[in-house]
């Protein structure tokens, strides 16, 4: 099991390839369709998992009281009738056409413990209240990789002004969780939470990765 601060997020599978990260776009688009993310609200007392697909959720109850609700995305029941919660055609719990491989899930409230993975179409939130008495709220955020991909930053095209150096020194002020993939002529940020980076250097070239529109573009010398 897993434990967390508050709030503290899980990677679950691998990291993001420079590939996917190379059809990400500068420019972070308006989402149209199914959630692709989801936020998560659930009444714990013991230890209970969560399965969620596209079409349905449930619970299955492991210790001390079975929660008395839950809710993803506003779609909410009540476990105690009813283990099980389909979602309705119209409004798919997340689209299924992302890949749950790269997900990352977020504890935002709750005194316990949570832990992530994937199962087949399923994705599995473990809840664990410890020996805590009564129940408590939790309130957890599921993030996927395709999503995270969608909100990088791309800088491309990256000509280098000198032969590759051997070493290549790094600067950059973090708070929070970032992610910097390399290459030969290409850097990409991916940025995950808290606040952006700043005072970013790669080698002797200052960057702005929150700048959706900026590209850092040097030259080769002339010949």
């Amino acid at each position: 099991m897993l434990s967390v601060s508050k709030p503290v997020a899980f990677v679950m599978g691998s990291l993001l390839s420079a590939s996917s990260l190379a059809a990400a776009t500068s420019t972070q688009q308006r989402h149209v369709g199914p959630p692709c993310e989801l936020r998560i609200v659930a009444s714990i007392d013991g230890q209970d998992e969560l399965f969620i697909n596209p079409r349905e959720a449930r619970v299955e109850h492991h210790h001390w009281g079975m929660p008395a609700f839950v809710s993803i995305n506003g779609q909410s029941w009540h476990p105690r009738e009813n283990v099980r919660h389909s979602a309705s055609k119209e409004s798919p719990f997340f689209a299924d056409t992302l890949d749950l491989a790269g997900g990352t899930a977020t504890l935002i409230e709750g005194r316990g413990q949570i832990a992530f993975r994937h199962e087949g179409d399923d994705l599995v939130l473990t809840f664990d209240d410890g020996p805590h008495g009564g129940a408590d709220e939790y309130v957890v955020l599921v993030e996927f990789a395709d999503v995270q991909c969608d909100r990088s930053l791309v800088v491309d095209d990256v000509e280098p002004s000198q032969p590759s150096p051997r070493e290549l020194l790094i600067r950059a002020r973090i708070d929070g969780r970032d992610e910097l993939h390399l290459g030969p002529h290409r850097a990409d940020w991916l940025h995950l939470k808290w606040s952006w980076p700043t005072d970013v250097r790669i080698g002797d070239t200052a960057w702005n990765p929150r700048d959706g529109a900026a590209r850092l573009r040097t030259h080769h010398p002339s010949r």
